[in-house]
């Protein structure tokens, strides 16, 4: 019998499931001379950026500021070319051209002027009590250095031209603030409306296991109560999808424990916020509390879980949500306790992946909508402020749309195709495993328009979303526990009697390994090769499911080398000893019990 506490094999386990970064974990010496490495790495990077930084600040301004200098750059060349070359020598509609250039200069003047103010500041005074001085700077020389300008230069110069200016200014402003307060909200609504149907679903099942988890850590009633109280007094902020998505993007299990002074044991506190980052992690909590749950027994009733709640219907919510199964039905058994602890987590992960991949896509729609926003506001410059004419503009426009349309025709398609295979589907999300053209994949990353598939060599294949969406794909995320089935032979003579001894040898093994494997077990008689040889297939339902199916492929080697061994010790073998066990993997229906006590060829 199974005590629920971590096996080797259960200890393997988890180290396959954790990141590769978090096996250094096990060995002290290596993960402090490995963290010594990386510590030494990054302050060599640092250091070569520094270095960078302080060789070339030029280019770095240059970089920072590439937007703002081809404003410059083009805005004074255009006013310098028009001036030249225009014949009529007023230079009105060149300053024009050249004031957007004048504003930023002015912008890299005061920029230049604040932290010239700021050092010597600093410089004559004690860097502690001058910090509000220096905000209030930060936020006024920029205004200084503008009006400045604007009144030394602009003004005595061209008086006629800088009410126009001024015009055209304030005119060009208020459409461009109107346009984008208007963008900021169209996608607000478009991001509000992709991560409620995205996430809101899978969100209300994660909240409401955590809130299970939560109400198993508490020890006693007075706590659970306690914790009810907290939860009515955060209300608003419990039931806040803003929220509840914020957390989500942590990537962390917040619980209601805190660490004891030895660190090996964890009680209860409703005003803390243990932070669970791992799935290791996660199974420590998991062994410590069922430890106190299960007591001295392997087993825990739906009775006894009846206890751990306020109501009954609130148990059987938690109970069929938490181990996926309906109340009263059977007992839980410790291992099926701790996995499913684990299963919390790991769908906490998959959630966190799966906003994270939205807000790569989401920005992919944040680009389409400034390249609208910027095509209006340039479309309003050259016809409010150049003079072109509009109907002249929208013919222009509408010529090349409808040319870019004909001669992207295809793209657009795929685009549109795209989009629904990711927003709308949603069959394949970012750490999946999938069999796409007999083969498996890993999801890497899922773009707008291609996605990156890893194989189980390590290579990385990107392949059109359309073709995914158009072949048949096995998600192996999505299916149930692996129902794995090994077939073996043995001599038709044998009696009943070795047969049900076989079977007890496998059930024993399946119990015995119950964080693997899980019961019942089912054998089955499929067919009678000329009266020489049974053909007996048997059916076991592994833990985890089919994304795991490098772990599986080692269980099932393991238990049908137990087989055979059986199949000799009983002698009851098939003549050829090559043909005794077939190590095929089939993903099969969990079928009927069987009775292998029957001899009826057809059975």
């Amino acid at each position: 019998m199974s005590t629920g506490w971590p096996t080797s094999k259960m200890m393997a386990y988890y180290a396959l499931r954790e990141p590769l970064r978090r096996h250094s974990d096990h060995n002290p010496e290596m993960a402090l001379s490995i963290q010594d490495d990386h510590n030494d790495r990054d302050q060599e990077d640092i250091d070569n950026v520094d270095l960078s930084v302080d060789r070339h600040p030029l280019k770095q301004f240059v970089r920072s500021h590439y937007i703002s200098l081809f404003i410059v750059i083009i805005s004074l060349t255009s006013s310098i070319l028009y001036y030249s070359l225009s014949g009529d020598g007023t230079p009105a509609n060149a300053a024009l051209i050249a004031m957007p250039g004048i504003l930023v200069a002015s912008l890299f003047l005061s920029t230049i002027i604040e932290h010239l103010f700021i050092r010597i500041l600093i410089f004559i005074s004690d860097p502690d009590s001058s910090t509000g001085t220096i905000t209030a700077l930060r936020s006024r020389i920029r205004f200084v250095v503008l009006f400045g300008v604007w009144h030394l230069l602009i003004l005595p110069r061209w008086r006629d031209l800088s009410i126009d200016s001024v015009q055209v200014v304030f005119r060009g402003g208020f459409v461009i603030s109107v346009s984008w307060v208007v963008k900021e909200l169209f996608y607000g609504l478009i991001r509000k409306f992709a991560t409620v149907n995205t996430l809101k679903s899978d969100l209300q099942v994660l909240t409401a296991i955590k809130d299970t988890i939560w109400m198993i850590c508490c020890p006693d009633a007075s706590s659970r109560a306690r914790l009810l109280k907290s939860w009515r007094r955060q209300s608003l902020k419990k039931s806040s999808f803003d929220h509840k998505v914020r957390e989500l993007r942590d990537c962390v299990m917040v619980l209601p424990l805190v660490p004891t002074s030895d660190g090996n044991e964890w009680m209860f506190d409703e005003e803390a916020s243990l932070r669970v980052t791992s799935t290791s992690k996660m199974r420590t909590i998991a062994q410590f509390i069922s430890k106190r749950l299960f007591c001295d027994g392997y087993e825990i009733s739906f009775q006894s879980w009846c206890h751990l709640f306020s109501t009954t219907e609130s148990a059987g919510r938690s109970w069929s949500l938490f181990f996926k199964d309906a109340p009263d039905t059977r007992k839980i058994h410790a291992d099926d306790f701790i996995w499913a602890f684990i299963q919390a987590f790991e769908h906490l992960v998959h959630l966190s992946n799966r906003a994270s991949n939205l807000d790569n896509l989401l920005s992919v729609v944040l680009i389409a909508l400034n390249t609208i926003f910027y095509l209006v506001i340039t479309s309003y410059l050259l016809v409010y402020v150049l003079g072109v004419n509009l109907s002249a503009m929208v013919v222009t426009f509408a010529t090349a749309f409808a040319s870019l349309t004909f001669a992207f025709s295809g793209m657009i398609t795929r685009v549109f195709e795209s989009m629904i295979w990711v927003f709308v589907t949603k069959s394949v999300e970012v750490g999946d495993l999938i069999q796409f053209n007999s083969q498996d994949f890993t999801v890497l990353r899922i773009r707008l328009m291609s996605s990156d598939l890893r194989s189980g060599d390590g290579r990385v294949m990107n392949i059109p979303n359309g073709l995914l969406a158009q072949s048949p794909i096995y998600n192996m995320r999505m299916t149930s526990h692996a129902t794995v089935a090994v077939k073996f032979q043995v001599a038709y003579s044998c009696s009943n009697e070795q047969l049900a001894m076989l079977r007890k040898n496998l059930e024993a093994y399946v119990v015995k390994n119950s964080e693997i494997w899980r019961a019942p077990i089912d054998l089955r008689v499929s067919d009678l090769l000329d009266q020489s040889s049974w053909t007996i297939t048997a059916v076991i339902q592994h833990r985890l499911n089919w994304q795991q199916r490098g772990i599986i492929a080692d269980d099932q080697f393991e238990i049908t080398n137990e087989i055979r061994r059986w199949v000799n010790d009983l002698q009851i073998g098939f003549k050829d000893p090559d043909v005794y066990v077939d190590k095929s993997s089939m993903m099969l229906p969990l079928p009927a019990a069987g009775d292998i006590s029957k001899t009826d060829p057809n059975y």
